[in-house]
């Protein structure tokens, strides 16, 4: 679609954790959580997703760290074509 485009996105790169639960816990209350999950994040790398989606050439700017959620975010963009050289990866926790 927009194969021409050309950009380059700097920004966050995230993974998001998301606890289900019975109900929104009140102020001072504990509430055990039933599940949980893990998604793709970052208002950066979503954009750079979005982009590549619609046929744009992509670079994604930003850092993770050298972990598992780094290297799963850094593989989520590459599956997506965008050309992750522009991430450092350093540090102890993305």
């Amino acid at each position: 679609m927009f194969t021409n485009i050309r950009a380059a996105v700097v920004g966050s790169i995230n993974m998001d954790l998301i606890l289900t639960m019975e109900k929104v816990p009140q102020l001072g209350e504990n509430v055990v959580g039933t599940d949980y999950g893990y998604a793709n994040g970052g208002k950066g790398a979503n954009q750079a997703t979005a982009l590549a989606k619609l046929s744009a050439k992509v670079k994604m700017i930003g850092k993770v760290a050298e972990d598992a959620n780094g290297a799963k975010l850094l593989e989520n963009l590459k599956n997506n074509n965008i050309d992750v050289s522009g991430v450092a990866t350093d540090g102890s926790q993305t």
